[in-house]
This record gives C-alpha cells, sequence and structure tokens, in this order.
C-alpha cells in the first residue's frame, strides 16, 4: 500500500506501514506527491496531548491524548491505516502565477501549509515553475524550541527571498507592542503589508 511518514514530536521521522487505527483527524503536512516525491507517502504533524495536573504535581496519564500519544510512542515498521479526505479540502488556486498568499498558523496549524510551500518551492511543477507571487507565513508558537520545519523555512526563504517571507509570533519570548506577550495577531497587525490587495 505505501508508508506514512510521521514528523513526530521530537522533531524525529518515523517511517509507518498502513493498519486501522480508531479515526482521529490530522491535517497532512506533505504535498500529493509526500516528501520523498513518490506520491506513495504522507507527513503528519502530531503534538503529544498531555496533561499536567496539579494536585498530583505531575502529569496525568490517565487524561492523555489517545492518538497522539498512540502516534508519538510508535516505533518504525508499526502499520496504521489512513482514510480521508474528510471535511474542507485546502488547494492552492494555480491559475495566475501572481498570486500572494498569506498564511497564518499556529503550533501544529503549520501542517496545510507545509504541502503548500512544497508545493509552491520545491517541487518541479509547471505551477512551482511559474510561481511570482509572495508566500508570506505567519506561524504562532510559545517558544523558538517549539518551531516546526524551521529549517525548512529557512531553505526556502535563502533561495527564494523575492517569493517567501516568514515570520514568527513566539508568545513566551517576545513582547508585542503595549508589553504583553506577542501572539499571532499581534505579528500580523504590525506587519507592513507586501502588496497592496
Amino acid at each position: 500500500m505505501g508508508n506514512l511518514t510521521l514528523y513526530a514530536c521530537d522533531k524525529t521521522v518515523w517511517q509507518f506501514k498502513f493498519r486501522y487505527h480508531p479515526n482521529f483527524r490530522y491535517s497532512i503536512a506533505s504535498s500529493r506527491y509526500g516528501d520523498d516525491m513518490s506520491g506513495l507517502t504522507a507527513s503528519l504533524c502530531v503534538r503529544r496531548a498531555t496533561y499536567w495536573d496539579p494536585e498530583m504535581g505531575k502529569e496525568d496519564p490517565a487524561k492523555k491524548g489517545v492518538c497522539s500519544n498512540y502516534l508519538c510512542d510508535a516505533t518504525p515498521g508499526l502499520e496504521v491505516k489512513l482514510t480521508g479526505p474528510s471535511g474542507k479540502v485546502m488547494l492552492l488556486p494555480e491559475q495566475d502565477p501572481n498570486t500572494d498568499y498569506i498564511m497564518v498558523a499556529t503550533g501544529t496549524g503549520i501542517a496545510p501549509f507545509r504541502g503548500f510551500i512544497r508545493r509552491l518551492f520545491l517541487e518541479r511543477t509547471p505551477a512551482a515553475k511559474a510561481y511570482q507571487g509572495l508566500a508570506w507565513l505567519f506561524l504562532g508558537v510559545a517558544n523558538t524550541d517549539a518551531l516546526l520545519y524551521d529549517e525548512e523555512w529557512q531553505n526556502v526563504l535563502l533561495k527564494y527571498p523575492q517569493n517567501f517571507k516568514v515570520d514568527y509570533a513566539l508568545s513566551r519570548e517576545q513582547l508585542n507592542a503595549q508589553g504583553g506577550k506577542m501572539y499571532i495577531q499581534d505579528k500580523v497587525v504590525f506587519m507592513e503589508r507586501p502588496h497592496s490587495c
């Protein structure tokens, strides 16, 4: 059937084969060609869901995320089954190569935009070759160590500085104009618009 590439919580890439598991929804973090460009892989961006119990003074294992922990604890070779898509489908409108894209995400919500950015800049497709617009990514996370795919964004930024821009809102490390925590909406409000829309 194929393999599933999982971008796991500890920023390690795992390979899985397909097998049944209860239905949980995650956004795919790769384009239709997958990370290896074979069309046989898909990437998921998963963050381990845990609950800190203040009375116990530790994480409560009874209140952890079922699927996120299952995936994060998985070992190479584990078979999982994927179904989908479900819900709304997000596709890039590729008719106009001058289209500007503004992508706003927090945490693992970055998943579909990773696929977009790979499609625009890393794949060898006619749409990617023709793209002349600006793709601007705003990503909000708590700390620098929580940035997902930062190395990929920096590589795209180096290769396509006229067509890609990335801004981070680090709520526990940056301050907004009023001296409070920097959230994604604060970052978007204070940035200059690259083009008139």
